[in-house]
Parts: structure tokens; C-alpha cells; sequence
């Protein structure tokens, strides 16, 4: 463990701030703004320990390269002004194996500077369209704290009932077992945006952070390049629609085309397979969208788990059977075994 100067400095009442890789990529968008914008000095880092496998090495001209396990590294920032200070850890990947101890490992390295506050950043994924403001929520470790984070956002909602999957839920749990404060911020993501980075909630629970401490933070730069991605999404959407409004037109020309009849006579039943698909397509996304926001968050962290480690796989399948959704995420849970976990493209013959 690498430390630095900064380390035997006293902080003033720091906050842990935690981040890890996650749907949106809302805290590591976040938390990398943070270090970008308040540069803060690097403390030390976590050992992997028997926290992380290795699921992948690199690979150049023929000859394999070292080990290489995510790294989880600890910066602290002192206020200018004599404000409160802050510990930010970035974590590259949530840990493989024993979240929980690797929570409270990390949790005693942060007491051992004087932390008694932790606030992770999370995402709420919802059917939202990507042009609608990214709404925030709240959680914490009791009810008196979430009174006080509502002071600083009238419009900051409350997840009042729901799971946190992943270790920015874990890691509230473990502070609240050694007597810290916890507060989880989660910014709204469309589900269409999971898999990009969404800056809009980025910058939304940036927002509410940067009030709760007392930070005055720029986040103009945030601002415009969330509204750039935005601009992307609108694009990609139309883009969609219009291919979809093609292909029907096409289906439609098609079947009332001479020989039309003929082409009906080799597959009678291709309208009919036609209407059902689209009916069965409709009918997943309703069930999509009648779950609760917690519950879809669930679903697709598992799912980004599960691209990765094919033994979540097994609790992503439980979880959709349990309410009933198992038909309207099928295709994609079938993809998760079309190719090796971890592989961007199939291996080479």
C-alpha cells in the first residue's frame, strides 16, 4: 500500500465518497468529473487481496502480459476555505467475490482518516425518455438523514421501498454495522442509455453532492457534454423508428404486391407470425415497464454482472421468474451465452 504525504494530514470531518463502474456509467462519470475538477491528491490504493479473479490478460504480438487486477485507489482533498474535506475512492470493478468484506476493509481505511459520513452515487433506470430531466433519489442509513439530504433538492425523491443491487447499496449496509452515516444518490437513467454513458444523471446527482457538502462545483462543462449525449440518443432513437416505419412499410408492399398470394401460399402463417411478434414485442415492453424502478435497476446490474461471470446468470433468470418478466428480457438473456463472458467478438478459429 502506496501512501502519500497527505495521508498523515489531519482532514476536517472528511465524507467518503465511493465510486464503481455501474449501469449509465453515472458514478464513474461523476466521480471522475470530481477528480478532474478538485484534483486531489492520491492516498493509497486497496490491494486486490482475494477480493478480485482474473478473469482476462492481455494479450500482444503472441506473448501474454502480467497480471493485471482493477485498481481501487483512495484520493483526499482538502477545502481551500477551511470547509469540509473529502476522501474519494474509485474503484475500476466491483469486486468478484466477498463484497461485503471488501466494504468494510475499505470502510476502515477511510475511519483511519477520519471519516464518519459515506455517499455512494447509483443509478435509478426507468422507462424515462432521454429527453426528460434526470430525476434524483435518495436512501440512507436512517430517516433523519434522508430528511436532511431532501433539505438541499426540494425535487430529490426517496426510493421507499426496492433493492440496491451492488456495492453501492453493500457499502451503505457495512457503514451503518460500524455506526457511519450513509446516503446512497441515484440519478435516473432511461433504459435505453444503460449501456452508454448517461451524463444527465451524472451531472444530476453531481448537483445534489456538491449542495449536501457545501462544494461549489462547476458543472457547466458536465452539463454540455451530457446535453451532446442527449443529442446522440434523440438521433439514435429517430434513426430507429424511422427503420422500424420502413420495414413495415415494406411487409405491407409485399403482401399486397402481385404474387403476393404465392409467397402467402409458401408460409400461410407468415402474417399471423408477424402479428404475434409485434403483439409479443408490445406485450414485453409493458411488463418492462410495469416494474418497479428498483426492481429494473436490479435486472440490469445483473445483467452487466452476468456478461461477465455466467454464474450471476443463474440468479438474473431467478430473479425475472420471480416476477414474471422472463419472456420480455428472453432474447437477451439467450445473448448472454451467444460468446465467451468478457469477449467483444468471437475467438478466432
Amino acid at each position: 500500500m502506496t501512501e502519500h504525504a497527505l495521508t498523515h494530514q489531519r482532514l476536517n470531518d472528511p465524507w467518503l465518497l465511493a465510486v464503481w463502474p455501474g449501469m449509465g456509467n453515472v458514478a464513474m462519470a461523476a466521480g471522475g468529473y470530481l477528480v478532474e475538477r478538485l484534483n486531489p491528491q492520491p492516498l493509497f490504493t486497496l490491494p486486490p487481496g482475494d477480493f478480485f479473479d482474473l478473469g482476462q490478460v492481455q494479450v500482444r504480438d503472441g506473448v501474454i502480459g502480467p497480471a493485471r487486477f482493477p485498481e481501487n485507489r483512495l484520493y483526499g482533498w482538502k477545502h481551500p476555505g477551511g470547509g469540509r474535506d473529502l476522501v474519494i475512492f474509485v474503484g475500476e470493478a466491483q469486486p468478484s467475490v466477498r463484497g461485503y468484506a471488501f466494504c468494510e476493509a475499505l470502510l476502515r481505511a477511510a475511519q483511519g482518516l477520519g471519516v464518519r459520513r459515506v455517499v455512494t452515487f447509483a443509478s435509478m433506470v426507468t422507462p424515462q425518455h432521454p429527453s426528460a430531466p434526470s430525476r434524483t433519489f435518495v436512501v440512507a442509513t436512517s430517516g433523519a438523514l434522508v430528511e436532511e439530504v431532501r433539505r438541499v433538492d426540494d425535487d430529490l425523491g426517496v426510493l421507499t421501498e426496492g433493492a440496491i443491487a451492488g456495492l453501492n447499496g453493500t457499502l451503505l449496509a457495512a457503514a451503518a454495522a460500524q455506526g457511519l452515516e450513509g446516503v446512497g444518490i441515484m440519478g435516473e437513467v432511461p433504459q435505453i442509455a444503460t449501456n452508454v454513458p448517461y451524463l444527465k444523471a451524472a451531472h444530476a446527482v453531481l448537483r445534489v453532492f456538491s449542495r449536501l457538502v457545501g462544494l461549489d462545483l462547476d458543472l457547466g462543462e458536465l452539463a454540455a457534454q451530457a446535453a451532446r449525449v442527449e443529442k446522440g440518443l434523440l438521433q439514435l432513437i429517430q434513426q430507429l423508428g424511422a427503420m422500424a416505419a420502413q420495414v413495415q412499410q415494406q411487409a405491407a408492399a409485399g403482401a399486397d404486391a402481385p404474387g403476393g398470394d404465392e409467397d402467402e401460399d409458401d408460409e400461410p402463417d407468415l402474417r399471423q407470425r408477424r402479428a404475434q411478434e409485434a403483439a409479443a414485442a408490445v406485450d414485453a415492453e409493458e411488463e418492462r415497464a410495469s416494474l418497479a424502478p428498483a426492481v429494473v435497476a436490479h435486472i440490469e446490474e445483473l445483467f452487466l454482472e452476468a456478461a461477465g461471470d455466467r454464474g450471476r446468470a443463474l440468479e438474473l433468470k431467478a430473479l425475472l421468474d420471480e416476477h414474471q418478466v422472463f419472456k420480455a428480457y428472453e432474447d437477451r438473456f439467450l445473448n448472454l451465452f451467444a460468446r465467451p463472458p468478457g469477449m467483444s467478438e468471437p475467438p478466432p478459429s
